[in-house]
């Protein structure tokens, strides 16, 4: 985030959008994303993602669960979308919408 705000200085919000397909066959079950923001500490990867173990607060959120109907065998593909992810810099409050359908 300071990063994003050093770059940005004028954002208010990010938008994030949350796309998946599924790869060869379509699968039965709903996909939903989940996001952990954290106060404080320090990222460490772990395996395939990343923690940060000495945080002083996590929060977590997740979208509503959508079923994903787009099947594809290669990455050349925009995916069908899941969700946006609206994170609003000044009060610091972000939620998923999965009715989006604006952001491009």
């Amino acid at each position: 985030m300071k990063s994003l705000k050093a770059h940005f200085p004028n954002a208010e919000e990010i938008v994030i959008d949350c796309r998946g397909f599924w790869y060869r066959s379509v699968g039965n079950l709903p996909v939903k994303i989940e996001a952990v923001g954290y106060r404080g500490g320090a990222m460490v990867r772990v395996a395939f993602g990343f923690e940060n173990p000495t945080a002083i607060e996590k929060l977590e959120v997740a979208s509503a669960e959508i079923p994903i109907t787009l099947k594809a065998t290669v990455e050349a593909t925009h995916g069908e979308r899941i969700a946006t992810f609206r994170y609003n810099l000044r009060t610091k409050i972000g939620r998923f919408d999965t009715h989006d359908v604006t952001t491009p």
